[in-house]
């Protein structure tokens, strides 16, 4: 029998040049600028969407993998909210085991950051986020790792055409401001040495209970990108 094959991921050679050289805000920003300019552009947007991957994140988006670098460190995805029936619970307090930055595509998202360190007395209890991708589909599973306490550092709000970012260190949340469908265009470069990535629930029991990812038919996802991607009438 034939080992069934998941999706391939999409090369892009726009993100070569962030897999070695510099990866801040300014030369992730110089990308992240002519990325969003093609998906404003149909030719442009139908090569960009040509294999997405995409999920329904437990933290309330949906995740759309676009592409990768030739080398695959670097990662193109978007994120979406309120762009199907599927409702958006606030995010829980995370971090990454990548670098990222994200500019707003519509709407306005709020970031929060937080300090989180281990506490005898805690509020929050962080679980380790593993990947087990399988045959290409996203999965992962939660193991517990101990009981935590976070406190907020600071907020900002970011609206379209502004970007920020996080180093895979920084805990963090990151919400749509109000019910209208809201995008971000991100970009990630991996570590060289591997590095867990940590979520925070209120209650233990509920990291045991996450459930694995579901990937969604690619024709449904693109439907999805095309409408909230075209561009808008001025009125």
């Amino acid at each position: 029998m034939q080992p069934q094959s998941g999706p391939v991921h999409h090369q892009l050679a726009e993100l070569d040049p962030l897999a070695e050289g510099r990866f801040d805000l300014a030369a992730a920003q110089a990308v992240l600028t002519r990325l969003t300019a093609k998906l404003s552009e149909p030719d442009g947007r139908d090569r960009l969407i040509l294999r997405p991957v995409a999920y329904f994140h437990d933290n309330g988006f949906l995740k759309v993998e676009l592409g990768r670098s030739t080398c695959s460190k670097v990662r193109l995805r978007l994120h979406l909210w309120n762009v199907s029936d599927v409702a958006a619970p606030p995010q829980r307090i995370h971090n990454h085991s990548f670098d990222f930055i994200s500019t707003v595509l519509r709407g306005s998202i709020r970031v929060a950051e937080f300090a989180v360190h281990a506490d005898a007395e805690p509020d929050l209890h962080a679980f380790g986020y593993y990947r087990t991708d399988r045959l290409g589909r996203p999965n992962y599973r939660l193991r517990y790792i101990g009981p935590r306490q976070a406190s907020l550092l600071r907020t900002r709000t970011l609206r379209e055409g502004e970007s920020y970012g996080m180093t895979g260190c920084d805990f963090h949340t990151a919400d749509p401001i109000d019910p209208q469908p809201t995008s971000t265009l991100l970009i990630s470069r991996e570590h060289d040495i591997e590095r867990d990535a940590h979520i925070l629930f209120d209650d233990p029991a509920a990291g045991e209970t996450a459930s694995n990812a579901a990937t969604l038919p690619a024709e449904t996802v693109s439907r999805i990108l095309r409408a909230h991607l075209k561009p808008r009438q001025n009125t």
